[in-house]
């Protein structure tokens, strides 16, 4: 959600997985699971395509307006010599425009991998795609590692942004990423909203953009798209 405007600015698309005998199985173990097995490209194929198709769909419905979509991309896809030869043709069958998609990056999975990983980000990023740090501030890397990442946008992990409420290092930390985006240029997102008293919050720390509970549950696709009709204004 736009902090400012109260409007729904993008989604985050996570894969879950309802087995028949281990009930739902959560992104993290599935990503997980992907990755011990050696499929976590097919998976991301499938995703990417999956993802780049409701957009698709949202965009002959005129719905995008400045809409994004953000997946979590692990280090080991984003390396892969043919991912961005394979984003690029995603993008172009679908007929979606590469600022529709955000790929979310863990930050301790760039730091490992960072010269291998450059030039397929930049290679992506001339197509219009859009980068984020995901849960910034858990991982081990230092300021020099995120000077020379070309992301454009900082995901405020939640275990901080819970804390912020009765906790004063968390909120001076939270308040420092914040003005450390706002100095580099990048947009924050503030993860784990779940009550009114943490929007608010984040909103007078300048904070661009809140996701969380507090605004909605895991949607369906459907659902998504009924919101998007109705212009819904989120409570602050």
């Amino acid at each position: 959600m736009d902090a400012v405007s109260r409007e729904i600015f993008g989604f985050e698309a996570l894969m879950r997985w309802h087995h028949p005998t281990l009930g739902p199985v959560a992104p993290p173990k599935i990503v997980e699971a992907s990755i011990d097995i050696g499929i976590e490209q097919t998976l991301l194929g499938y995703t990417l395509a999956t993802v780049l198709s409701q957009l698709a769909d949202w965009k002959r419905q005129n719905l995008l307006n400045g809409m994004n979509v953000a997946i979590n991309v692990t280090a080991a896809e984003l390396c892969s010599p043919l991912f961005p030869t394979t984003l690029a043709r995603l993008l172009e069958e679908h007929g979606v425009p590469g600022n529709c998609l955000e790929l979310e990056l863990l930050e301790d999975g760039i730091v490992g991998n960072l010269e291998r990983c450059l030039t397929n980000i930049n290679q992506s990023k001339k197509l219009g795609v859009q980068f984020a740090i995901d849960d910034f501030g858990t991982g081990f890397s230092s300021l020099s590692y995120l000077h020379r990442i070309p992301a454009d946008t900082l995901k405020i992990d939640k275990t901080f942004v819970e804390r912020i409420e009765d906790d004063q290092t968390s909120t001076a930390l939270v308040n420092s990423i914040v003005t450390l985006g706002r100095i580099t240029g990048m947009k924050t997102v503030a993860e784990g909203i779940e009550n009114q008293a943490q929007a608010i919050m984040m909103k007078a720390f300048q904070c661009d953009y809140l996701q969380g509970y507090y605004f909605d549950r895991p949607l369906s696709a459907a659902r998504a798209t009924q919101l998007m009709k109705n212009n819904k204004k989120y409570p602050l």
